[in-house]
C-alpha cells in the first residue's frame, strides 16, 4: 500500500516531502485485516505505539521525520 492511496480523496497532499521520507514511512506500514477489509497502521516515532494510518496522521508522522532527521530536533 502506498501513502498516496491512503490520502486519496482527502485535502492532504505529500508534495512537501521527499521521496525518501515517504518511502521510509511506507516501509513502516503494517496491514491488518478487519471485518470491513484491511486497515493500515504504523508505529509512531515519538509515542512508540501503533497508530492507524489516517491522512492526518500520515502528514503528522512525515513532519516528525523532517523535524527529527532533517532539522535535528531531539525526540
Amino acid at each position: 500500500m502506498r501513502l498516496t492511496d491512503i490520502i486519496k480523496g482527502s485535502e492532504y497532499e505529500l508534495s512537501l516531502f521527499t521521496d525518501s521520507q515517504i518511502s521510509e514511512l511506507e516501509g513502516r506500514l503494517i496491514e491488518r485485516q478487519t471485518k470491513k477489509g484491511y486497515d493500515y497502521y504504523f508505529t509512531c516515532s515519538v509515542r512508540k505505539k501503533e497508530i492507524k494510518a489516517t491522512p492526518e496522521e500520515i502528514v503528522r508522522q512525515l513532519y516528525l521525520l523532517v523535524l527529527i532527521k532533517d532539522l535535528g530536533y531531539p525526540m
